[in-house]
C-alpha cells in the first residue's frame, strides 16, 4: 500500500486529531465507568433526579438470517446495497 507524503500543516493537523482520539477514548471510559455507577446505584431501575433521568433502553435481537431454511436457497447479492468506505483511521507510528 502506497501513501503520499504530505505538508507540515498536514502534519499539525494530523497531531490534533491524534489527541483528539486519544481524549475521546479517555472520556468514553469515564463515562462508561460513570454509567456502571449510576446503573449500581439506580439498582437497575429506571432512575431520576433533578434534571436527570437514567433509563433502560432495551434492544431487539438481530434476525439470524442463516437460520432461515428459505433464504438459504436464495441468491441475496441482487438485494445487497452499494458499498461504502467504513472509516478513516489515524495511525501515530
Amino acid at each position: 500500500m502506497e501513501f503520499i507524503k504530505q505538508s507540515k500543516a498536514w502534519e499539525n493537523i494530523a497531531r490534533e486529531a491524534y489527541k483528539a482520539q486519544k481524549l475521546r477514548k479517555e472520556y468514553e471510559e469515564l463515562e462508561k465507568k460513570l454509567l456502571a455507577e449510576l446503573k449500581e446505584l439506580s439498582a437497575n431501575e429506571n432512575s431520576e433526579f433533578g434534571q436527570f433521568r437514567f433509563q433502560k433502553i432495551e434492544r431487539k435481537g438481530s434476525i439470524d438470517y442463516a437460520a432461515i431454511p428459505i433464504l438459504k436457497e436464495m441468491d441475496l447479492e441482487p438485494f445487497r446495497r452499494a458499498g461504502t468506505i467504513v472509516a478513516w483511521k489515524l495511525f501515530k507510528y
